[in-house]
């Protein structure tokens, strides 16, 4: 019982130690003019918080109900990135490969199917996923 507690002490200090780091907001991440460039910038963003943040502390991250901005975003776009045993990152992996397609061709097929399998596993997306699938769509190939 006294190493339950422990565990449970260490989980929130580890999130207090982090908070200083988190975005206010998933919305504040995602650049006004988001193209397929700074998509890649903001995957390199996102890889450097990954790195700083640490395996264990993203662990222990995906088992507490309010999770950071940045992780929030990762979990939509970049799920590659985060550690194996993440608390449900299969199915966040889930569209990830039709992510992947459309970040090389850039054309509606592509984003109606990453798209579809957005709106099935998320039902209701939250706004910033709204807005990113909205911005890449103005940027699709004519």
């Amino acid at each position: 019982m006294n190493q339950r507690v422990g565990k449970k002490i260490f989980s929130l200090l580890c999130l207090f130690v982090l908070k200083s780091t988190f975005a206010t907001s998933t919305l504040d991440l995602i650049p006004d003019q988001l193209d397929f460039k700074e998509l890649k910038k903001l995957e390199s963003r996102m890889y450097e918080w990954v790195q700083k943040t640490g395996k264990e502390d993203l662990v222990q991250i995906s088992q507490m109900s309010q999770r950071p901005s940045e992780v929030e975003l990762i979990e939509f776009l970049f799920p590659h990135l985060l550690p194996e045993n993440y608390k449900g990152r299969s199915l966040y992996l889930n569209c990830f490969h039709l992510y992947d397609q459309l970040s090389k061709k850039k054309d509606r097929p592509s984003y109606d199917k990453w798209k579809q399998c957005v709106l099935y596993d998320y039902r209701q997306p939250e706004d910033y996923m709204q807005d990113v699938m909205s911005k890449i769509e103005k940027q699709l190939k004519k």
